[in-house]
C-alpha cells in the first residue's frame, strides 16, 4: 500500500497527514505485472539463409516472408500452391497440370501453361533451382521452412526470378533414430500418407529418407 505525505499549516503549526492512496497503488501493480509478462513473452526468431548465409529474418533487408514446418502443418498445407493463403502478396494457380503451377508475386505471373515453359519466380529445394513451371509444386511435407523473397532476386540467385523466389529447405537428418508420420482423409475419397525416417549415425554419416 503506498502512502503520500501532505504538509499542512494550522495555526502556525505544520501538521503531517497522512493520505493513503490505494487506487494509484493498485494502477502500479497491475502496470508491473503487465510488465512483466511483456517481458517474458518470447517472439520466435526464424533464421533465414535468403542472402545465402544465416540471419535472423529480421535483419534481412529484403521484402521476406518466412514460415517454418510447424506453421506449415497447422496452416494444413499439401503442397506450395497452399503458399496463397498463408504468404501475403503471393497467388500460385493450378494449371490443372500435374504438378505444374503458375507462381504470381506482386501480381508479375507468367501466362504459358506450357509445362516446358520458364517460370518468371525462382523456386529452390535446398539450393537447387527449378525454373520451368513443371515439377513446381513441391510437396510441404518434411520442410524446415519456406522463404518467400518479394521482387526481383537475379543479383543473388539469377535468371527466373523476376517477380520473386521461393526457397524451401527440407528437415535436416537427426542424430537419433525416429521419424515423422502424417495421414490425412479429405472429399472425394481423399487419402495421403507420408513418412519420413532419420537412421541416426550411420555408416560414418546421417541420412533422413522419406516417403
Amino acid at each position: 500500500m503506498a502512502s503520500v505525505r501532505v504538509a499542512v499549516p494550522s495555526g502556525g503549526a505544520m501538521k503531517r497527514v497522512y493520505i493513503f492512496c490505494l487506487a494509484p497503488a493498485c494502477m502500479l501493480l497491475s502496470n508491473m505485472a503487465t510488465a512483466q509478462e511483456e517481458s517474458d513473452a518470447v517472439i520466435e526468431d526464424i533464421v533465414v539463409t535468403a542472402q545465402k548465409r544465416e540471419q535472423s529474418l529480421q535483419e534481412v533487408p529484403i521484402a521476406i516472408t518466412g514460415i517454418d514446418g510447424d506453421e506449415l502443418i497447422g496452416n494444413g498445407a499439401d503442397n506450395l500452391a497452399d503458399l496463397s493463403g498463408i504468404a501475403p502478396n503471393v497467388s500460385i494457380a493450378d494449371l490443372f497440370v500435374p504438378n505444374v503451377a503458375q507462381f504470381s508475386i506482386r501480381g508479375i505471373a507468367f501466362g504459358d501453361p506450357d509445362a516446358n515453359a520458364e517460370s518468371k519466380t525462382g523456386v529452390m529445394v535446398d539450393g537447387v533451382p527449378r525454373t520451368r513451371t513443371m515439377g513446381l509444386l513441391t510437396n510441404a511435407f518434411d520442410v524446415e521452412r519456406i522463404e518467400v523473397l518479394r521482387g526481383p532476386q537475379g543479383t543473388l540467385f539469377g535468371r527466373n526470378n523476376l517477380a520473386g523466389t521461393v526457397r524451401l529447405v527440407t528437415r535436416r537428418p537427426g542424430e537419433e533414430f525416429g521419424g515423422d508420420f502424417r495421414f490425412a482423409l479429405g472429399n472425394y475419397d481423399l487419402r495421403k500418407a507420408h513418412l519420413a525416417i532419420d537412421t541416426g549415425a550411420f555408416a560414418g554419416g546421417m541420412f533422413r529418407a522419406r516417403l
